[in-house]
């Protein structure tokens, strides 16, 4: 488990000429940043002067400074006890040197980058015990926005292998049950038969020929040459 840091704080007079003077508490708290956690000051205003003596002003303090105290990083605020208890990142790390290392070298640069860009930033801090369907879900369908669907489904490919590790390796138990989101179809772009009569009659020779043979082959619009349809 992770250090109980004890403090006490301090407990300072701030006068100011335009407010009413005040007493003012300083402690140190950490936080979660990307690059892991982080130790900040804070100062936070605990009351006026002629409100607060100074015991009461401590008094106040110490319920942020208790807190603060009593930090723990994500992973070990989880329910989850023993294996599933791992760091998502840490599983990932271990993943790729046990199993990653036999994957081709195209195949294993892919699945870097799934777990790298995408997988990471989102599970890296999470217990493996704590990812279920639901947070699974929730990212694919994040994705989307961000990926094409093809990405998005590879992504999910290579987050189930690792899953079925991870059963196998007995961090986890149950299987991942999510649904792919659709992307939506474009429709093709195509010309009507009163289109195509009106490119034929405004064209002559080989050009109208070549506009016909599309026509009659159903070439698509985006091989076909630029023109203007005369009314």
């Amino acid at each position: 488990m992770a250090r109980r840091r004890w403090q006490e704080g301090t407990v300072y007079l701030r006068k100011s000429k335009k407010l009413p003077d005040a007493w003012w508490g300083r402690f140190v708290e950490t936080v979660e940043t990307e690059r892991g956690p982080v130790r900040v000051q804070r100062n936070v205003r605990l009351g006026e002067a002629r409100l607060f003596t100074k015991p009461l002003a401590k008094r106040a303090l110490r319920e942020h400074v208790d807190r603060a105290s009593d930090y723990q990083p994500i992973a070990m605020k989880s329910q989850t006890m023993g294996k599933a208890a791992t760091p998502f990142a840490v599983f990932a790390a271990r993943w790729q040197a046990e199993i990653l290392v036999h994957k081709k070298a195209s195949t294993a640069a892919t699945v870097k980058g799934h777990i790298n860009n995408s997988l990471i930033p989102a599970f890296g801090k999470l217990a493996v015990g704590d990812i279920d369907s639901e947070r699974v879900q929730s990212f694919l369908n994040r994705l989307v926005g961000k990926a094409s669907p093809k990405t998005v489904k590879n992504v999910w490919t290579t987050l189930r292998i690792m899953w079925n590790s991870a059963v196998a390796w007995k961090y986890v138990t149950g299987e991942l049950r999510v649904e792919l989101p659709r992307s939506r179809k474009l429709r093709m772009r195509y010309y009507t038969v009163q289109e195509v009569k009106r490119i034929l009659a405004n064209t002559k020779g080989g050009e109208q020929l070549f506009f016909w043979l599309a026509a009659e082959t159903g070439m698509r619009v985006e091989s076909l040459s630029p023109c203007v349809l005369v009314t």
